[in-house]
């Protein structure tokens, strides 16, 4: 079993690694030193006083070799002042929070032990509190959110942020109906029917039309089940069903909240969740993933290449090749990229960012009570995750991001200053080429 999951992780790396050549990302590769895994990467972070290696690309620390070696492990570690135990600090939230927060603690250990474990990463559930109050007090380092800073959050935040995606997640719509084992085939034709309540039963000829075969006559009558509260996977489910029904985009709209037309009000997604298993002939459409309980199967959706498919993260990276193709992705203006009915034979068609947020000059935004070494490692695990987010999502539901869209986390993350100077710089020379951490 063991063996069988290496060669899984193997094959991913080695996918994401070719698809990551072609775009002119550079990714970190293994590397064994004493039985402990290192890394091969391509950061320069200028400022930073570790000595850890030398580098071509992007790399840590300065450009001298290590005297130790030049890969920075746990022996190292153990040798290194007290003042290189560097501890970050991450406040969660959004509607997904109990999730974000104990996968985040994952991703910091996984970063831990890849940084040879002088990283240690704290993570506080703030959910409903935003980007503000947690950045502006400056009681953490970094924010990480499924919903984006308003223009509200910016203008309290009192110096400008840099936003980067680093993970994704498939918005499943789940149903429980009692007898129908399998996946059902739902289009957003028929998903905007159920919510506008023009659709009130299973066996709807718009249903039953793409379930040829099922017998959907004696099911319960539809019970939509909605979000109440201001959330993000309204936003990103709201905009799948105005893409895909004229109606609802010009009666309902798009937006964290909406006037439901009909349907159940659920506060967050762990009373949808409850709904539905308790409720025959329900459906909820639900950014939690997690193993499904017996009653309550996930429809496959009808994307714009004519097939149906399933709420896997492999679908939604393969949805994000195609996002990454447009103009806001180019330009990082996220508030206008539109992750709904992404083109792609495997793309599924309702997608979730998850996006983390730093301080665009962390040196002036902490007033130096944030060193640049801690910031450089704030920045390395945040382009870590985005990058290596291909194995460290693995098993957990999230999405990860492809090398197309990786990539523009790696330019958000250029672009952060600190005390008005560089922090990270993009050295010249061929593209891919790495060096040692």
């Amino acid at each position: 079993m063991a063996a069988s999951g290496e060669d899984d992780v193997e094959q991913a790396r080695a996918r994401f690694e070719a698809d990551a050549r072609a775009t002119g990302l550079v990714v970190p590769r293994p590397r064994r030193l004493n039985g402990w895994a290192a890394a091969v990467i391509v950061l320069v972070l200028i400022g930073a006083t570790l000595a850890v290696g030398d580098v071509t690309g992007w790399a840590i620390g300065p450009t001298e070799p290590n005297a130790e070696g030049g890969v920075f492990g746990p022996d190292e570690c153990a040798r290194a002042p007290a003042g290189l135990s560097v501890n970050l600090s991450a406040a969660v939230s959004g509607s997904a929070d109990p999730i974000l927060e104990g996968s985040l603690l994952q991703w910091g250990s996984a970063f831990s032990l890849w940084s040879g474990g002088c990283v240690h990463l704290l993570a506080v559930s703030s959910s409903g509190d935003g980007y503000v109050p947690n950045l502006s007090a400056h009681s953490v380092d970094l924010v990480v959110s499924n919903s984006l800073p308003n223009a509200s959050d910016r203008a309290d935040l009192g110096a400008a942020i840099e936003v980067v995606p680093v993970v994704a997640v498939p918005v499943a719509l789940e149903y429980n109906l009692p007898g129908i084992s399998g996946a059902l085939h739902l289009s957003g034709r028929a998903v905007a029917g159920i919510y506008l309540g023009t659709i009130t039963s299973w066996a709807d000829p718009t249903i039953a039309t793409l379930n040829p075969g099922i017998d959907l006559g004696s099911l319960p009558p539809i019970d939509p089940i909605y979000r109440s509260a201001s959330t993000a996977v309204n936003a990103a489910f709201t905009a799948y069903l105005a893409d895909s029904n004229a109606t609802w985009s010009a009666d309902v709209g798009v937006g964290p909240t909406v006037n439901w037309p009909t349907g159940t009000a659920a506060v967050d997604a762990a009373a949808a969740a409850s709904d539905l298993a308790d409720t025959p002939g329900a459906v909820a459409y639900l950014d939690v993933p997690g193993t499904l309980p017996p009653n309550v199967s996930a429809a496959q959706l009808a994307n714009p290449d004519g097939g149906f498919v399933g709420p896997s993260p492999s679908n939604a990276t393969a949805a994000l090749v195609n996002v990454a193709n447009s103009t806001a992705a180019k330009s990082r203006d996220w508030a206008n990229v539109s992750f709904a009915d992404a083109v792609g034979a495997s793309a599924y068609p309702i997608v979730e960012p998850v996006y983390s947020a730093v301080f665009a000059d962390l040196g002036r935004a902490y007033s130096g009570s944030l060193n640049a070494n801690d910031a450089t490692w704030l920045l390395t695990f945040l382009w870590w995750l985005a990058v290596n987010s291909h194995v460290t999502t693995n098993g957990e539901g999230f999405a990860a991001l492809p090398p197309s869209f990786a990539k523009f986390t790696e330019a958000g993350l250029q672009s952060v200053l600190f005390n008005g100077g560089p922090l990270i710089d993009n050295e010249t020379g061929e593209s891919g080429e790495t060096g040692e951490f």
